[in-house]
């Protein structure tokens, strides 16, 4: 079919039920080849780190992460000769040649011990990240930001020693439990509490945190100066305004920025299929507009998506809306903007406030 391998993906204008089923068609790429400046995508496929909450299954949510991404990888696929736009930005966007992500793959499973999970998992993370602009992992329960924020900060301390890591934490839930009674220190809430352990870590945030938690855990934040965004704090001022104010306090004094998003921050109505559903939580379109902000922060190096569940979301639109999340960070740094729709007529056709 002409023009269907002009990228060298054979198969990136295929329809979405066919084909190679990488992140919007990436080509698959070992970890240690990834090209200079990519995005790198990497699945960590566990769940055996969630038994307290009594629901598994998040270990297929990258492979259906993946599979969500092929609708959209179709738009740009097609219609690449002219590009894409919307109404929102105007902004007209299309694949560059050469394609500018990849995906490495799964790590490695070990599911019996949890030293070699971590360290294998660290490990792919580690070299995807050596050379990627921005790395972005797929869980998987919420332990997965730990090895996965352990490889980044590995790697990127390696070629710049002295890096002072900000991490943020968009979840229902603090995650930052230092001891479970029935899984000790390594589990699916005690994945923040390990990062902060991590010595290139000097400044942790939480983002759109409604559930409950331990009153231990407010001790070590304010001793350790952290800061704490609720859903309802976000919901009042306002998700795009609630991530400026931040980020403003993570990026001062820091180098580089690792996100770890937890799908359970979205309220339960839209994303269903997670295994701790929350109903306070925030609205899909707060979250996306959130990111978009996140996305503007020049050193961010980092992003993990976790806790997709699609056992408990036969609609599939769980999976569908952590796509789009990925999608509003890596959107520019993945397309090339080729131009931008005629304000005259935009102007003529929209509806604007006060118009």
């Amino acid at each position: 079919m002409p023009g269907q391998d002009r990228y060298g993906v054979r198969d990136l204008a295929a329809p979405w039920y066919a084909g190679s089923p990488s992140f919007l068609r990436a080509p698959w790429t070992e970890p240690g080849a990834v090209p200079e400046g990519a995005v790198a995508i990497v699945g960590v496929p566990i769940d055996h780190y969630a038994t307290t909450v009594g629901a598994t299954g998040m270990r297929h949510g990258p492979r259906k992460i993946r599979e969500a991404s092929l609708f959209l990888a179709g738009y740009f696929g097609v219609q690449s000769d002219v590009g894409i736009s919307d109404f929102q930005t105007g902004v007209i966007r299309k694949w560059p040649e050469p394609i500018r992500i990849v995906d490495t793959g799964d790590v490695p499973v070990i599911p019996n011990d949890t030293p070699a999970q971590i360290a294998a998992a660290a490990e792919h993370i580690a070299a995807a990240t050596q050379t990627s602009g921005l790395t972005i992992t797929f869980g998987g329960d919420h332990f997965v930001a730990y090895p996965a924020a352990r490889g980044v900060m590995a790697a990127v301390r390696e070629r710049q020693p002295k890096t002072r890591f900000a991490y943020l934490h968009i979840d229902s839930h603090t995650d930052f439990v230092d001891f479970h009674h029935q899984t000790g220190r390594f589990h699916h809430g005690t994945a923040a509490r390990r990062v902060s352990e991590v010595d290139a870590v000097t400044k942790m945030a939480w983002f759109g945190v409604n559930a409950m938690t331990q009153p231990n855990q407010v001790q070590v934040m304010y001793d350790r100066g952290f800061r704490l965004a609720t859903a309802a704090y976000v919901e009042s001022v306002g998700a795009a305004d609630a991530m400026e104010r931040v980020l403003e306090y993570l990026l001062d004094g820091t180098d580089a920025l690792y996100v770890s998003v937890d799908i359970d921050v979205v309220n339960a109505a839209e994303a269903p299929g997670t295994s701790a559903a929350i109903f306070y939580g925030l609205s899909a379109r707060a979250l996306i507009e959130a990111l978009q902000v996140v996305a503007r922060a020049n050193t961010l190096v980092a992003l993990d998506v976790c806790e997709v569940n699609p056992e408990l979301d036969p609609s599939g639109r769980t999976e569908a809306l952590a796509v789009e999340l990925v999608f509003a960070v890596i959107q520019d740094r993945i397309f090339d903007v080729v131009g931008k729709l005629p304000h005259e007529q935009l102007s003529r056709i929209l509806f604007t406030p006060g118009s």
